[in-house]
C-alpha cells in the first residue's frame, strides 16, 4: 500500500465510485471527498462487506490480525503510537497502585 493513505484521514466521503475494467487493474473505488479531492484503490480482485461494523480501531484491527494472517498497517502511525504509549501508562499505572 502506498503511503498516499495517509492523506484521506479527516476528510468526509461525499460520494465512492465503483468502477470494472476489462483490462488491469480489474477493480477500482474512488472515495471523493467534500473538498473536491478524491482518492482510489485498485486490484484484479477485491470485494466489500455487507455494511458498517461496530467496534472501532480496536475491533477492526483484532479482525484485520485474524483473517490476515500477516502482517497489516495502521495509518496514521502517530495514532497507533500515542495507543501504545497510553497502553504502556497504563500498565505502569495499575501495577504501582
Amino acid at each position: 500500500m502506498k503511503a498516499g493513505i495517509d492523506d484521506i484521514l479527516g476528510k468526509t466521503i461525499s460520494r465512492v465510485i465503483v468502477a470494472e475494467n476489462k483490462n488491469s487493474p480489474k477493480k477500482r473505488v474512488f472515495l471523493v471527498f467534500s473538498d473536491d479531492t478524491y482518492f482510489e484503490f485498485y486490484g484484479e480482485n477485491f470485494s466489500c462487506t455487507g455494511g458498517v461494523d461496530k467496534g472501532g480501531l480496536d475491533k477492526a484491527t483484532q479482525y484485520a490480525h485474524a483473517m490476515s494472517g500477516s502482517t497489516i498497517k495502521i495509518y496514521p502511525k502517530a495514532v497507533l503510537l500515542l495507543t501504545l504509549k497510553e497502553q504502556v501508562f497504563s500498565d505502569y499505572l495499575d501495577s504501582v497502585v
